[in-house]
């Protein structure tokens, strides 16, 4: 654009175009925690920021970068930091002093009122160094200035397209804020989706939603490890209202779109979100606890061997079917037998063959079930929880994995990495087994019941 503008500055542009290209300011607080360990991410963020502080300001895109420390962090390299000409301290160690400023200049140690500070806009030569005290801003003078800025944006006119992305590490992500599972809901996306795809939480990118998608094909099924109750329960309500919104018109089709289990162990029951999301949808949606179990597995298995004997089952036109199990670790009754099982009912008829346990039927749904359109999402609080529910062999039909915080050997087990044994709060590991990738994320927290109640509006609209 500059170059077509003949500028070599942002104030040139300005005047050669006649356009009113706005500044941009990006700000970091403890950046340094971008440099906390030496690997690729800070790598790359330390040759974006150098770029950025080297070529942005003559295109109007300036930084700002705040931190309590720089001692003895793996901080900003000292050639990005002499390109920053105004530097700002308060009271801080003569260490800190000097690498804000210069070798020469350990002023701010000095400094001895709350506030008082060295404004340098020099590069940091000891003879830019100017003193001043911070001003204090209470909060009711907070909230006025805020306000008496938001009318002066409003009366020239000043609108945001998209709202202001505001990256909080610690926070729960918001599902009301995805804007791609608003335009299923609000069915502006034209017909049913070639996959279906649910929504988990947001990526530590600025990225879109991160989603799984669900196609036709071996493998494709969801397990959800760790022992954060709130956050699985946050992703499986995520993903059940996903599903319900890609969920269009497939006719008089006689099976729901969803079988949710709640197996009821007890740190499950203190959140108790699945039950209240599942009522509010009884057309795409059955719900079940533990006595439900054989009841759904046997119809989802009929509805399995029916698509195994229908030619076209593999189609768009058959409705994509999702087993949900929440709670894995408390369903005994999908242990799998250990190859002594005993029945004092079974047949003397030795040809007669036995009805098919919950676990076989489970092992089957995982095998065979989505290359047909239907798909398993579990969630267990541990490792050891999966292993006596899953055989290996139901555990390998499973290329879609979610790992919270737990033990390396755990995490390495789940994932092939031991990195979920490093996660933070609010935080888990997307691992997608085919690809051999892993994509860390914040989780959706349980949804606001007002979102809901909106979600139900919108899916009822477009139901009647």
């Amino acid at each position: 654009m500059f170059r077509d503008a003949g500028a070599s500055n942002l104030r040139g542009f300005r005047q050669a175009s006649g356009q009113r290209l706005r500044r941009i300011l990006l700000v970091i607080d403890e950046y340094q925690m971008l440099f906390a360990e030496d690997d690729s991410l800070s790598a790359r963020a330390s040759q974006l920021l150098d770029r950025l502080v080297r070529q942005g300001r003559a295109f109007g895109i300036h930084l700002l970068l705040g931190s309590q420390s720089l001692a003895g962090a793996n901080a900003l390299a000292r050639s990005t930091v002499d390109q920053m000409a105004v530097r700002i301290a308060l009271q801080c160690a003569e260490d800190d002093a000097r690498l804000v400023f210069a070798d020469d200049n350990p002023a701010a140690r000095l400094l001895s009122r709350p506030g008082e500070a060295i404004y340098n806009a020099s590069n940091g030569l000891i003879e830019g160094n100017t003193l001043f005290q911070c001003a204090w801003l209470d909060r009711s003078s907070h909230e006025t200035i805020l306000t008496a800025l938001r009318v002066r944006s409003e009366a020239t006119g000043i609108r945001r397209e998209s709202p202001l992305v505001v990256f909080e590490g610690n926070a729960l992500a918001e599902i009301a804020q995805n804007r791609a599972l608003a335009g299923w809901l609000a069915n502006d996306n034209g017909g049913r989706p070639l996959a279906v795809e649910a929504w988990l939480g947001e990526p530590v990118a600025l990225r879109p939603p991160l989603a799984v998608g669900f196609r036709r094909q071996s493998g494709n099924n969801l397990l959800i490890v760790g022992r954060n109750a709130e956050l699985a329960s946050g992703m499986l309500s995520a993903a059940i209202v996903s599903i319900i919104a890609q969920d269009l018109d497939y006719g008089d089709a006689a099976t729901p779109a969803l079988f949710v289990l709640h197996f009821g162990a007890a740190e499950v029951d203190e959140i108790d979100v699945l039950p209240a999301v599942a009522a509010r949808f009884p057309d795409h949606v059955r719900f079940g606890r533990r006595r439900h179990l054989e009841a759904f597995l046997e119809q989802l298995g009929t509805e399995l061997e029916r698509r195994s004997s229908d030619d076209a089952a593999g189609s768009a036109a058959q409705r994509p079917v999702f087993l949900v199990l929440s709670g894995l670790h408390a369903a005994r009754d999908l242990v799998p037998d250990d190859g002594m099982s005993f029945s004092f009912g079974m047949s003397d008829d030795p040809s007669a063959t036995p009805a098919p346990t919950p676990a076989q039927r489970l092992s089957d749904i995982l095998r065979l079930g989505p290359e047909l359109g239907m798909h398993t999402i579990m969630w267990s609080n541990t490792m050891a929880g999966v292993e006596r529910t899953l055989d290996r062999r139901s555990l390998r039909e499973i290329a879609l994995r979610v790992a919270l915080q737990m033990s390396a050997e755990d995490s390495s087990n789940l994932i092939d990495s031991p990195a979920a044994n490093k996660l933070g709060p609010n935080r888990a590991l997307l691992f997608h087994e085919d690809e051999g990738a892993v994509q860390k994320f914040r989780p959706y927290g349980p949804p606001p019941v007002a979102w809901l109640e909106g979600v139900q509006v919108a899916v009822n609209r477009r139901t009647n």
